[in-house]
């Protein structure tokens, strides 16, 4: 059980495939206990969620993390673990984020989320999710990494997207990739995100921010 512990919840289920001795070892409480985020009962108290209605086994309610979207502090969040890893998922949603018109209404958009509300020492990879009519909008992404929770300096990272090379994730959104970054880093520390419109072609075709999802990479 010990070395499960050390493992991932993918080789623990490989394992448990191998007999039922490890089947019986697999299933323990104290192995996905180990699985779970270490600061879980803060989440859930930032979390829109009946804490009764979870799962009482800890393998169920890893599970159940892993299939849904947990929102946290007002639904300016939302959090779910990796299936395969246990690291944490967090999309963070802006709000009144349909934009009709960009010339009108210029895009503004600055996000950003603490290095310790994502699971340490892992390399992390954030996308942009949006949807929208095929346009010829040109978005200018400016990424701050490592500034503090209350600021930071000068812009380190900068692209420019267009519709055309997003993906289509399978929830039916689009999906780009703004950069990748390590969560190993001390201090306050926050990852910064400002997405603003730098021309547009074709000003009249609508575009849906849905938010930035910061999600593990291998």
């Amino acid at each position: 059980m010990t070395v499960m512990k050390l493992t991932s919840p993918k080789d623990v289920c490989r394992s448990a495939a191998v007999s039922t001795t490890f089947q019986s070892a697999a299933d323990l409480d104290d192995v996905w206990q180990s699985f779970l985020p270490i600061d879980l009962s803060s989440i859930l108290y930032r979390g829109e969620i009946d804490v009764e209605q979870l799962p009482v086994s800890k393998k169920e309610l890893y599970l159940h993390f892993c299939r849904n979207w947990i929102l946290l502090d007002g639904g300016t969040k939302s959090f779910r673990l990796d299936l395969w890893n246990g690291a944490k998922i967090i999309q963070l949603h802006k709000q009144n984020s349909s934009i009709k018109n960009p010339i009108e209404t210029p895009i503004k958009i600055h996000e950003a989320i603490h290095l310790k509300d994502l699971s340490p020492k892992r390399n992390y990879g954030a996308y942009m999710i949006f949807t929208g009519k095929p346009y010829t909008q040109v978005l200018r992404i400016i990424q701050c990494v490592y500034g503090s929770s209350s600021g930071f300096g000068s812009p380190i990272y900068a692209m420019d997207i267009i519709h055309q090379e997003s993906q289509k994730r399978e929830d039916g959104w689009r999906e780009i990739k703004l950069e990748e970054f390590h969560t190993n880093v001390g201090g306050d520390r926050a990852v910064h995100f400002i997405i603003n419109n730098r021309y547009t072609i074709n000003p009249y075709n609508d575009l849906i921010f849905k938010g930035i999802e910061v999600r593990p990479v291998c």
